[in-house]
Formats: C-alpha cells, structure tokens, sequence
C-alpha cells in the first residue's frame, strides 16, 4: 500500500481541504481555478521538499513568485 493511502501523512488531508476550499470559492466567485491536485503537485511539492529537504528559508517572496508561477500556467 503506497503511504498515501496507509494515511501515514494525516497532514496532507488537511491541506487537501484547505485548497480545496480555496479553490471551491474562487470558483464560485466564477474564476478559474485549478482542481485540487494539480495545486498539491505545484505548490505543496516545492514548499514540503523546501521545509524539510532544503537549508534554503522559504521566504514570503519565493512562495508568492511559486503561486504567481502557477497561476500563470496553461
């Protein structure tokens, strides 16, 4: 069973909701949001490897540039 399903990472649900929530009122708002996933892939990837793997901070700059960059694509 791959970790993802065992809910070894209870955390991640959370993060799951918060997005999904955010992007549920984007939408409602009639914007084109993105689905939950692809915003876990481009946006919690880089920040999890950067808080855990990286001496780099990630610093309120970076992360508006990683959003702004997101955003941005097709």
């Amino acid at each position: 069973m791959a970790p993802a399903e065992s809910g070894c990472c209870a955390c991640t649900a959370d993060r799951h909701e918060q997005l999904s929530a955010i992007i549920e009122r984007e939408r409602s708002r009639g914007g084109d949001a993105p689905d939950v996933e692809s915003a876990v892939d481009s946006l919690l990837g880089p920040l999890y490897y950067r808080a855990i793997f990286s001496a780099r901070p990630a610093s309120p700059d970076w992360a508006r540039r990683l959003v702004d960059t997101f955003l941005a694509a097709p």
